[in-house]
């Protein structure tokens, strides 16, 4: 399952942008609510501006559930009744046009109602990059890169 959460992440990157300008040296500023979808329907849009604890994107794919899913810059910790993960989020690098992280993916179990994530679950460190050129996003980890398109009309209503 932590295999299948790591990929999800991966592709769950979508561009948003804020300002309408390219020439800022953010990538959250120039592409801050921007919205993108792949070739399965699964759409993304960066949100915040990058720091910990912000908002860093949100996902959505109407086959899947009908609400959006949000990841945040640090820890993003699950639980169920008897078990909990920490999907955690570091931006490495953050230029104009091309974002860089890492993923670290932690489990561990409830304990008086805690979550207690065990170092020994660590699952290694997932680098991905995000790149931008003109209407298409770039997203890129492992063996894997997929490609993403601007969406201009028909957004989902979570984005909006």
């Amino acid at each position: 399952m932590k295999k299948l959460l790591s990929l999800l992440f991966v592709f769950t990157l979508v561009a948003c942008g804020g300002s309408d300008s390219e020439d800022s040296d953010n990538f959250f500023n120039n592409h801050r609510e921007k919205v993108w979808v792949n070739d399965t329907d699964l759409y993304f849009g960066f949100e915040g501006n990058g720091e910990d604890g912000t908002i860093l994107w949100r996902t959505f794919n109407a086959d899947e559930s009908p609400n959006c899913v949000t990841f945040l810059v640090g820890d993003n910790i699950e639980t169920s009744p008897y078990s909990c993960y920490n999907n955690q989020i570091t931006i490495t690098s953050n230029s104009a046009n091309r974002l860089e992280f890492t993923n670290e993916f932690f489990e561990g179990d409830i304990e008086n109602g805690e979550c207690i994530l065990s170092d020994d679950s660590f699952d290694g460190l997932r680098p991905a990059t995000v790149t931008v050129n003109g209407n298409q996003l770039t997203i890129s980890g492992g063996d894997s890169i997929e490609t993403w398109n601007l969406v201009e009309e028909n957004i989902p209503d979570c984005f909006l």
